[in-house]
């Protein structure tokens, strides 16, 4: 065997450590412990000493909202714009003020896995995450009362820093951290008059005509450290600093671009590692608050066996009113830009299915023109080949390493309620691999990045186009707390 080397399930290798003390603290903000306002942030001032384990730790926290019918959206992060990370005045992480769809679109693509109880993973129509019902007109899901009131429910992670490598920092190293949560603006916040099923001019898809708001109660930031007894490590760590300069950590951090999708979205930038490149478009009408909410494509029964909606394989049954109810915050959507079927006005024509008996979104005889889409480097296509829908998801797959979106069973969920793509630029990696640095580098370059659509099939109006540039940021520790941060 190579190098003396054995399968591990023949090894009896053992690691074995000393003197490691474990130790949980809440961190209370440096804003106040009440409530939070929309567009307000918190602030957390992170411990001086110990090791942090930026992977577990989190943000928990209550909400209440305001507004007839009022909803959370799916995912909690989505009650947050942006995280911004600093260290002795100096920006780690920056504030893209998208981290309601950055982090839904990573639990939609599977490259993270939502909590389904402090992570508020989907749209609830008739009973809230603590059991009360809200079925009636005008029910507000609010968590201010009860449960609410003595718990803190729910939990958010610490955006980018849960990329961090290695996973356990030495804060004795840095500078004093500060983490800044910006909450989102109140259009995050869906608002329905009455619980029934779509179908008809009076449904949950239907706007309430509140004005829905929310509030952040109690924050804390729970942080997850170690501490090791033995001087050892953090003197091995102090020694290489000193032999070598510094030591350097990496992470991963999303750059974004966007703007009014008129066909094409032409950026530029310059990193030391460029990732991953992935585009997604949203409805403009889709970016207020206090609408309805929008079914999930193939998982929303109708009130009319002649809605359609769900197959045997989703729960769906032969009679009326059955089979799964799946709906989505319009802030989550992410559309493919066609023209046809008509996308969505939520003030003005509906889309077929909502208001009215019908197929909602349905690709199959509506869609009138090809709608492909390509990227290019510097003008250098990529892929060499226009991209369909099943293109587009093969290829996503591909970019995020993964084999299977999570939670989509059909093309016309993808199509209607999820849809992206994304190229990469780096070489795949696996867990537990040692952190690698393999993306494309435009640094001392001029380079130019487009994707843009090709076919007649194209909607030039209603969507806005959203692109996320990922890169490998590094962080270079120096002896007396230095630092030097590489985009």
């Amino acid at each position: 065997m190579e190098n003396g080397s054995v399968p591990s399930v023949l090894s009896y290798a053992l690691n074995q450590i000393q003197s490691v003390s474990v130790q949980s603290f809440q961190i209370q903000s440096s804003t106040g412990a009440g409530s939070v306002n929309p567009n307000g942030s918190i602030r957390f001032n992170l411990p001086q000493t110990g090791l942090m384990d930026f992977h577990t730790s989190k943000v928990y926290f209550s909400c209440t909202l305001t507004g007839a019918g009022a909803r959370l959206p799916a995912y909690i992060d989505n009650l947050f714009s942006g995280i911004r990370v600093t260290a002795g005045g100096m920006t780690l992480i920056q504030n893209n003020n998208l981290h309601g769809v950055i982090s839904t679109l990573e639990y939609e693509s599977g490259q993270y896995e939502c909590d389904p109880l402090t992570g508020h993973k989907d749209v609830l129509d008739k009973t809230d995450a603590v059991g009360q019902s809200i079925a009636a007109d005008d029910a507000i899901e609010s968590y201010g009362a009860g449960a609410g009131l003595y718990s803190r429910l729910f939990a958010v992670h610490l955006g980018a820093l849960k990329t961090m490598c290695p996973r356990l920092v030495d804060l004795s190293l840095l500078p004093s951290i500060q983490v800044e949560l910006i909450v989102s603006p109140a259009s995050v916040i869906p608002a329905v008059k009455k619980t029934i099923q779509r179908g008809q001019a009076s449904s949950i898809v239907v706007a309430n005509g509140s004005t829905p708001s929310f509030t952040i109660d109690r924050p804390v930031l729970n942080a997850n450290c170690y501490a090791m007894l033995s001087s050892a490590y953090s003197n091995g760590v102090r020694q290489r600093i000193a032999d070598n300069g510094s030591i350097t950590m990496k992470y991963k951090q999303d750059l974004a671009f966007t703007q009014n999708w008129t066909g094409s979205n032409r950026f530029s930038v310059a990193s030391n590692s460029i990732d991953k490149i992935t585009a997604l478009w949203r409805l403009k009408d889709y970016q207020v608050g206090g609408l309805g909410l929008v079914p999930v494509n193939g998982r929303c029964a109708g009130l009319a066996t002649a809605d359609g909606g769900t197959n045997g394989t989703t729960g769906g049954g032969e009679l009326a009113k059955t089979g799964q109810r799946h709906y989505q915050a319009p802030c989550n959507v992410f559309q493919i830009p066609l023209s046809a079927p008509t996308p969505d006005d939520p003030t003005g024509t509906r889309a077929d299915g909502l208001t009215a008996t019908g197929e909602f979104m349905s690709y199959g005889e509506e869609q009138a023109a090809s709608l492909d889409f390509n990227f290019s480097i510097n003008s250098a296509r990529y892929p060499q080949y226009d991209m369909g829908v099943g293109e587009c998801l093969n290829m996503s797959l591909h970019a995020n390493n993964v084999k299977k979106l999570p939670n989509c069973e059909s093309l016309g969920e993808f199509m209607g309620n999820k849809f992206h793509v994304a190229i990469p630029l780096c070489l795949p990696e696996n867990s537990y691999d040692k952190p690698t640095v393999s993306g494309l580098s435009t640094l001392g370059s001029n380079s130019f990045f487009e994707v843009k659509s090709v076919g007649a099939g194209n909607d030039a109006t209603n969507f806005e186009s959203i692109v996320l540039v990922q890169t490998s940021s590094l962080l270079r520790i120096g002896a007396g707390k230095q630092l030097e941060v590489v985009l």
